[in-house]
């Protein structure tokens, strides 16, 4: 794996991670019924700090970072420019609600920013998604993506109160853990009983210790949680490395149709 695909694992991982912190802050702030809350500010402004580097990231996958405004000219044609119009709409839209925040709490901006940031991951998994690499030539990246997203929105809340949220935001937290490790697992398996493209990315996963390393910190919070209902911090950094290492296996070991050309598989 060259250093382009790490700026990539840490652009799309900490970008769907700052959309879910926004999305679980918005919802959290919505259904607790409350008013102007001072820690919905900080968690978005963290928010931007992930977005943000995030970006800074992706700009070693380019090969000249400096041309980099070239990504915005081809969206009619291009998922990967499509990617990069929603995220830097995303990010700009993020930035103005934060400056909007000093005074109250923006819902309908709020909501709006979270609506975008889904968006940009469904887009985001369609950039992801080309017929050269047949297991993920489908919606699977976008339900990888959403997940990533939940699951480290979530792990957040454990840095920003009320502590009263804990009981709700665990739940929830369970649940998404529980289906991403699913997910992971059932999607391998059913590579592995298709085409031989797909079945050479079933069993790379399969075979990956990295994969069952990101596996098992997913994991790790779930019995706490189950127990206790309450967040820690070391829960997000466990979510948080499982997701990196995970996108490591999405990005290394899904296999393309070019890469044996000339060979069988």
């Amino acid at each position: 794996m060259n250093d382009a695909n790490y700026s990539l694992v840490l652009f799309t991982v900490l970008a769907q991670g700052s959309v879910g912190m926004i999305v679980t802050s918005y919802l959290c702030f919505r259904l607790a019924g409350r008013g102007e809350m001072p820690h919905v500010r900080r968690e978005w402004i963290m928010a931007g700090v992930l977005l943000l580097a995030g970006l800074t990231a992706s700009l070693f996958h380019i090969g000249h970072p400096f041309g980099a405004a070239a990504a915005l000219t081809h969206g009619a044609t291009s998922w990967l420019s499509r990617e990069v119009i929603a995220v830097c709409l995303f990010g700009a839209l993020t930035a103005y609600t934060i400056v909007a925040m000093r005074k109250s709490l923006p819902a309908s901006l709020m909501l709006g920013t979270a609506i975008l940031g889904v968006v940009s991951l469904v887009v985001s998994g369609a950039a992801y998604a080309p017929p050269s690499l047949p297991a993920l030539n489908n919606a699977s990246p976008i339900a990888l993506f959403l997940l990533t997203a939940a699951s480290i929105g979530l792990a957040s809340k454990s840095f920003f109160g009320p502590k009263d949220d804990d009981g709700f935001v665990a739940q929830w937290l369970i649940f998404v853990l529980i289906a991403s490790i699913a997910v992971r697992i059932i999607l391998p398996s059913v590579w592995s009983s298709g085409g031989a493209v797909m079945m050479k990315t079933g069993q790379a996963w399969f075979a990956s210790p990295v994969f069952w390393l990101h596996i098992v910190l997913l994991a790790a919070p779930i019995p706490f949680l189950l127990k206790s209902k309450a967040l820690k911090p070391w829960m997000f950094v466990a979510v948080l490395a499982a997701e990196l290492l995970g996108r490591l296996t999405f990005f290394v070991g899904t296999a393309a149709t070019y890469q044996n050309i000339g060979h069988l598989f």
